[in-house]
């Protein structure tokens, strides 16, 4: 049962995380809109990118404790044979790849 709650533990942070990124993507995009303006320093931009580059580590974390959990508890049932089956799900994926590959660079200053 133990395992089970962390499991389902891990997928809820991993799950509400996306709020955080998208929240850090927008403000990434609002201080690139006032940088390109002249409203802002980089120093904004910079701490908008920190922000949600931070937000894409914290979900890729919260992805790597989910798999922790989710292979002990296939272990425990005796079905880690299963474990594969579950990584290569298409919605698991599409979420870690996102979480894992969009980290953006600051904006050059011409």
């Amino acid at each position: 049962v133990r395992s089970y709650h962390q499991t389902d533990s891990a997928r809820k942070s991993f799950l509400s995380l996306q709020t955080n990124i998208k929240s850090a993507q927008e403000n990434l995009r609002v201080q690139q809109l006032s940088f390109k303006e002249g409203e802002t320093t980089a120093t904004f931009v910079n701490d908008a990118l920190t922000a949600l580059n931070l937000a894409y580590t914290e979900q890729a974390t919260a992805a790597y404790r989910y798999d922790l959990a989710l292979a002990t508890l296939l272990t425990l049932t005796g079905q880690a044979q299963q474990f594969q089956n579950y990584l290569n799900h298409p919605a698991l994926i599409n979420v870690r790849h996102g979480a894992s590959s969009q980290l953006h660079r600051l904006p050059r200053q011409d």
